[in-house]
């Protein structure tokens, strides 16, 4: 599996040579040809950091996850025909869980506003929808509470409920984040694994810390 490391910022990394520029963005976008193996890692990673240009997030997402190609290997209807799928304990916890989410609606000058519950209520049905797709094509997973949150952040900025799909998908399948909500999380103990071992070489004192006081 690949080694990640933790990324620590410094003043090298906000380097206007180091970050691609909207019009940069723009040219990756408008290029049928281009996939983000095509685009240097570190350029990548801190123009991410950086924060990406808020107009372009959405198709910037959907570039980054590689949705074109994944969804063209299935059929157009592929969604469609995993929402026909019934099944009731699936469509239950889905339907409890949706009523408690909340949206972080944007984080613009720093400001984060709930989302209001009109606006909430016409999403409530592609939140449930491609929520439900995806318990069903990923019966391993199925339903699991905190993908809600994850889809319902996407779904805002993508607004498609199949674009949707075919993203978290990407992130769950393509990045392995789906190890974090299978059983016995084995993701999150290899990140909480890598935490402590960042603690430990680069602030020391707060790791005797812990381990003076039992912290785990």
């Amino acid at each position: 599996m690949e080694k990640r490391n933790f990324i620590i910022l410094n003043k090298e990394t906000n380097k206007s040579d180091n970050i691609l520029s909207q019009e940069e963005w723009l040219k990756l976008l408008s290029d049928n040809n281009t996939n983000i193996y095509t685009i240097r890692r570190e350029k990548l990673l801190f123009s991410l950091i950086s924060g990406i240009p808020l107009a372009l997030r959405r198709r910037i997402w959907k570039f980054l996850s590689n949705i074109r190609y994944v969804s063209m290997n299935h059929d157009k209807n592929f969604f469609k025909s995993l929402l026909e799928i019934y099944n009731k304990e699936i469509e239950m916890q889905i339907k409890k869980d949706i009523e408690r989410t909340s949206l972080l609606e944007n984080c613009r000058s720093g400001q984060i506003e709930k989302i209001i519950n009109s606006k909430f209520s016409e999403m409530k049905e592609k939140l449930y929808n491609v929520l439900k797709a995806y318990a069903i094509y990923d019966p391993q997973v199925g339903y699991s509470q905190g993908t809600n949150f994850i889809v319902m952040v996407l779904l805002s900025n993508i607004s498609s409920a199949r674009e949707t799909f075919w993203t978290f998908v990407q992130i769950m399948h393509d990045k392995n984040w789906r190890l974090m909500f299978i059983h016995n999380t084995p993701r999150l103990m290899k990140v909480f694994d890598k935490l402590l071992e960042s603690i430990k070489t680069r602030i020391n004192d707060i790791y005797e810390h812990f381990e003076k006081e039992n912290v785990q």
